[in-house]
């Protein structure tokens, strides 16, 4: 049995590509408005499961619509959980 190793890290927005582009707008909005109002504090989101490829960077798993509101929102930096990766990027990015 091959244990998977993962940690939790602050990153910035920037630096974690979406690997699924197909937003619900209307929630990414909402969140985007929350987090601006001060009515939503993006540290008590969950954080972004991301997976990281040696080399190639980091890419979101989970948590599009709130890594996007927080790009949004101008959140510089975000919790993470990353796991690596071992097969290579989607060939659609």
């Amino acid at each position: 049995m091959v244990k998977k190793h993962k940690f939790q890290v602050v990153l910035p927005t920037d630096a974690i590509e979406v690997t699924n582009p197909n937003l619900d707008e209307e929630y990414v909005e909402s969140l985007r408005v929350g987090i601006i109002n001060g009515k939503i504090n993006p540290r008590d989101l969950d954080p972004i499961l991301v997976r990281i490829i040696k080399g190639e960077g980091y890419f979101d798993h989970d948590g599009n619509h709130r890594l996007e509101a927080m790009k949004r929102a101008g959140v510089r930096e975000v919790r993470a959980e990353v796991w690596p990766m071992v097969r290579r990027k989607p060939e659609s990015l």
